[in-house]
């Protein structure tokens, strides 16, 4: 009987053991996320906090990944969905944003660049 006792304490404490393994991975790796969200937010202040360039940011012509775009423009510029496929299917040349800081606009552009969608910057 108490072998039955001493073999099923040994199993909850593996049980335990690996259960808090398990926590502390998911912990550091909420962590890691939250670091990660931190810094892009960081960046994002240092880019608004300097006085420099702004630009208008027009879309020329749409690659061949509709929904890469939507989510690339999402990402840069607070618009819905709806808002962000209106813009890539709206008669082009169409003007995604008025008045976006130049180095924003550069990485933004540089982005969609990369999956084939042409956009032009024209500082104000």
């Amino acid at each position: 009987m108490i072998h039955i006792f001493i073999f099923v304490l040994k199993i909850v404490a593996f049980i335990l053991l690996i259960a808090g393994i398990i926590g502390i991975a998911l912990f550091c790796l909420g962590l890691y996320f939250k670091q990660e969200k931190i810094e892009q937010e960081k960046k994002l202040q240092k880019i608004y906090a300097q006085p420099e360039k702004k630009c208008v940011v027009k879309i020329i012509s749409v690659g061949p990944k509709k929904i890469k775009n939507i989510k690339i423009i999402r990402d840069y510029i607070d618009l819905s969905l709806i808002e962000a496929k209106e813009k890539i299917e709206s008669a082009l040349p169409a003007t995604l944003y008025y008045g976006m800081p130049l180095e924003l606009a550069q990485e933004m552009k540089a982005n969609l660049d990369e999956i084939g969608t042409e956009v032009e910057i024209t500082e104000l």
